[in-house]
């Protein structure tokens, strides 16, 4: 054997006995700890904070549910009443004005409403002590609930969650839910010139905001999803006019929530509508009204109010249910209308009235000061 071919012979030996058994055992281990990795922990960790991440959307939903309730209510005209604004304030179109009208006849809590020097007004006052305390109470409790988990939240959720609760915890009227309108100091009584919260509108408009914002991250981003959120959904698309991702998801729910297709189609009935396909919006109505299981047309009222002047429409519904039912739900839209304008000037008269008192204080003001 040639010097070559032994030194060739001890490389190859070296290779073989010490070289591919180090590195194989290297390799299988590195196999072995990447696979116990991935069976303990990884594949595990992956299927908890999906468990996890379901829980924390739920969460989320329910502080947009429990936010949508408070703007409801202040749009009412009184405690017991429905609010004639549930479809603006659910396509994120409230306005700052529109907050000005809701919160002109409503009060921080029953000392106001009682109050002796503006007795006059006290019954077109309304307390929303209740609404605003639940409010502030349950949304800061789901939100520490979702702190808690917050290594299964991003960084720009957790920012958002501290700006809801930092306005729930000192922006007023959140921060003073007892506050009273008289104080006495010493011999003298100072009292809220405006009994109502009027004056919180802008505050109240920036928590409509971070709502606004919350609404399209449940309904975009998080992957928790049930009827509700389906619905609330499908609402929000249409009133903000974005039709066509709004039939995307009625088909899409039509799918998943068969026993609802009556309120989805009536939903896909005025979406085609506004898209300006009338042909197949009218098939699709004359439709809806000839199922069994069909509501009457007074309870379908709010999907075919804005609709009534389309003389097509108002001929397919008494052809297809009554003049009787027709004239019932024109009656009932027609007492709804009269009541949000009794709404709009009782407003108006609220803000005429503390206008007059504003003026009749800085005249005796002024008068005094000359004597």
């Amino acid at each position: 054997m040639s010097s070559s071919e032994h030194l060739i012979s001890n490389e190859t030996d070296i290779y073989t006995q010490w070289i591919y058994p180090i590195a194989m055992s290297i390799t299988t281990s590195i196999i072995a700890s990447f696979a116990f990795f991935l069976i303990v922990y990884y594949f595990p960790e992956k299927k908890r904070k999906s468990k996890l991440r379901q829980k924390t959307d739920y969460e989320f939903n329910a502080i947009k549910n429990k936010l949508s309730s408070l703007f409801d209510g202040i749009m009412r005209r009184s405690l017991h009443s429905t609010s004639d604004y549930q479809s603006i304030i659910n396509s994120g179109k409230l306005t700052l004005d529109d907050l000005k009208i809701g919160l002109q006849n409503k009060c921080i809590n029953e000392s106001y409403k009682e109050f002796k020097l503006y007795n006059e007004i006290s019954p077109y006052l309304v307390s929303i002590y209740e609404p605003l305390e639940t409010t502030k109470s349950t949304v800061n409790e789901l939100i520490n609930r979702l702190l808690i988990l917050s290594q299964y939240l991003s960084t720009y959720e957790i920012l958002f969650l501290e700006k809801i609760r930092a306005h729930l915890t000192t922006q007023y009227p959140f921060n003073n839910l007892k506050r009273i309108p008289d104080t006495k100091i010493g011999i003298v009584t100072y009292y809220d010139m405006n009994t109502t919260l009027y004056n919180s509108a802008g505050a109240f408009f920036e928590l409509y905001k971070l709502y606004v914002e919350l609404k399209y991250h449940v309904y975009f981003k998080n992957s928790y999803s049930d009827w509700g959120v389906d619905i609330s959904r499908i609402g929000y698309l249409y009133h903000s006019k974005q039709y066509k991702l709004a039939r995307k998801y009625i088909s899409k729910a039509k799918k998943e929530h068969a026993k609802f297709i009556n309120l989805l189609d009536m939903y896909l009935f005025q979406t085609l509508y506004k898209e300006g396909n009338n042909k197949n919006a009218y098939k699709l109505l004359i439709d809806i009204l000839n199922r069994k299981d069909r509501l009457q047309l007074v309870y379908q009222r709010t999907s075919l109010k804005d609709f009534v002047e389309d003389k097509q429409v108002e001929r397919i519904c008494i052809e297809n249910c009554s003049q009787k039912e027709y004239d019932e739900m024109l009656k009932v839209i027609k007492s709804e209308k009269q009541n949000h304008l009794k709404f709009i000037e009782t407003s108006m008269y609220l803000k005429s009235f503390f206008e007059t008192k504003k003026n009749e204080k800085i005249t005796n003001n002024t008068n005094s000061g000359k004597q």
